[in-house]
């Protein structure tokens, strides 16, 4: 059975793929460099009515849903990487604990085993994203939860259309140098 902790892993992976392809990229532009800030800032603000509004049992439906869709649309494009993500999982599980022990040692071997295969997993599940399989479900997610959280507190209105345009911004910047 297909987890929660396996469901947020995917799509904090899928959150903000403008942002994470524009952090991995060499010393953006100041502009870049701004925006990514502001987007970071907004996501910090929006984290507690996220939370929130992801407590809700039909947002944590919809969720597992696009979750199990990316999953599958993953696997069926590299049968490797059902085994990929089950020793991402147990990664950071293990970290966890040499963590609470501070086995230095351990961390430091997990986190270049979680380096090597966070962009193979990342790369999959962009491929994913934009399978028409997938696409509609992850949007019917998104926009579900965004509704959770405008109901909840409608102060975050204005943050995510906010986030919505900056996303905007950086993705055409991103395909302006590449």
């Amino acid at each position: 059975m297909f987890s929660r902790t396996r469901a947020a892993i995917v799509l904090a992976l899928a959150a903000t793929p403008v942002a994470l392809n524009a952090q991995q990229q060499a010393e953006p532009p100041q502009e870049v460099q701004e925006w990514l800030a502001e987007v970071q800032q907004i996501q910090q603000k929006l984290q507690p009515v996220q939370e929130q509004a992801l407590q809700d049992e039909a947002i944590q439906q919809e969720q597992q849903r696009a979750a199990e869709a990316v999953r599958a649309v993953m696997i069926q494009l590299d049968s490797t990487m059902d085994a990929k993500i089950e020793r991402f999982e147990a990664i950071m599980q293990e970290a966890q604990f040499a963590q609470a022990t501070n086995d230095q040692q351990t961390i430091a071997a997990l986190t270049q085993e979680a380096q090597q295969l966070q962009p193979q997993i990342m790369e999959a599940q962009a491929q994913a994203l934009e399978h028409p399989d997938v696409e509609p479900r992850v949007a019917a997610f998104q926009k579900q939860l965004r509704d959770k959280m405008t109901e909840l507190d409608p102060d975050t209105k204005p943050l995510l259309d906010r986030l919505d345009q900056l996303e905007g911004q950086l993705r055409a910047a991103f395909e302006r140098q590449g």
